[in-house]
């Protein structure tokens, strides 16, 4: 290793950059949903990994869970 650094850290695999550009798409998707039904996010958005697939992350089901509370 070069002179002053202690590890190297591997470059994202794209399947995970493109599965975390999905994720936000259906956050938008999300956020647009509650507002227009006449609801408001009311608490911290959870991540919950129901199948999480190493060999293929974008193969995975992430469930979103948004608290929310009538507007």
């Amino acid at each position: 290793m070069a002179h002053g650094v202690e590890a190297r850290v591997p470059l994202l695999d794209r399947s995970v950059v493109k599965l975390a550009m999905q994720v936000a798409g259906t956050l938008q998707l999300l956020a647009r949903w509650i507002e227009e039904n006449g609801w408001r996010a009311d608490g911290f958005l959870r991540e919950l990994y129901v199948e999480y697939c190493a060999d293929d992350p974008a193969a995975g089901v992430t469930e979103l869970q948004q608290p929310v509370t009538r507007a």
